[in-house]
């Protein structure tokens, strides 16, 4: 099962294979196995299902064994190793079968910390994204940010340009970090490399590595999102 969780949408995409599943239980406890598309175990491809999952929802991923599944066992009762939540003992039960729960609670990103653009496919566009970003980063009184945010998205679209011909997207999400995503229609993902020293290219992704604490690839159903994180700049003490 794989799963993936949207806050700032609150929509969740999932495909399974095998004998695992995905529970929803809303705020109010009520349980729902959630869509998803089951491929062959060995598929080389998958379809995935997208849903809408209500903000503090509990999703509960689920491997049970045979006995568990075809009986539909509710996750509450799904108790493979009995855990004594106080004294974090185990009482193993009569089952000769066993199950693995993985379990995530959502929440939902307000919209005041999130910035979306449509950016056209044109070179124009990497100067309007940097403005963007600068100008959106001072409304959120994070303009220390603002030189090395505007370097890693202009990067980002200038590289979503290159190797892409349909609509791009920026979108600034203020977080526990700030995050910088830009959505472009090439399901290829970018990859660092070596330019050489004479080359005036191809260093794009190798700066965005060393100004970022963190990126990578998300995949979407046209195309992909290239993310980024910066963390926030410390605050000085009086």
């Amino acid at each position: 099962m794989y799963a993936v969780y949207d806050p700032v949408t609150r929509r969740c995409t999932a495909a399974h294979t095998g004998l695992a599943r995905l529970t929803v239980v809303d705020a109010d406890g009520a349980q729902s196995v959630a869509p998803s598309t089951q491929a062959p175990i060995g598929a080389e491809s998958y379809e995935v299902a997208e849903f809408h999952v209500p903000p503090g929802s509990l999703l509960a991923l689920s491997c049970a064994g045979p006995q568990e599944q075809h009986q539909g066992t509710p996750v509450d009762e799904a108790q493979p190793d009995r855990a004594d939540p106080g004294m974090g003992s185990h009482q193993p039960g009569p089952r000769t079968t066993s199950a693995v729960i993985l379990t995530a609670r959502t929440r939902a990103t307000t919209p005041a910390d999130i910035a979306t653009w449509d950016l056209p496919n044109e070179p124009s566009a990497v100067a309007d994204a940097r403005a963007r970003t600068a100008t959106q980063l001072t409304s959120w009184g994070l303009p220390d940010l603002s030189f090395t945010a505007t370097l890693v998205v202009s990067e980002l679209v200038t590289n979503a340009i290159r190797y892409s011909t349909g609509p791009i997207q920026l979108r600034l999400i203020r977080d526990h970090a700030l995050i910088c995503e830009v959505s472009d229609t090439n399901h290829a993902a970018p990859h660092a490399r070596e330019p050489a020293p004479s080359e005036q290219s191809g260093r794009g992704l190798s700066i965005v590595a060393h100004l970022t604490q963190g990126y990578g690839t998300r995949y979407t159903t046209s195309g992909k999102i290239v993310w980024t994180e910066l963390t926030f700049p410390a605050l000085n003490s009086a």
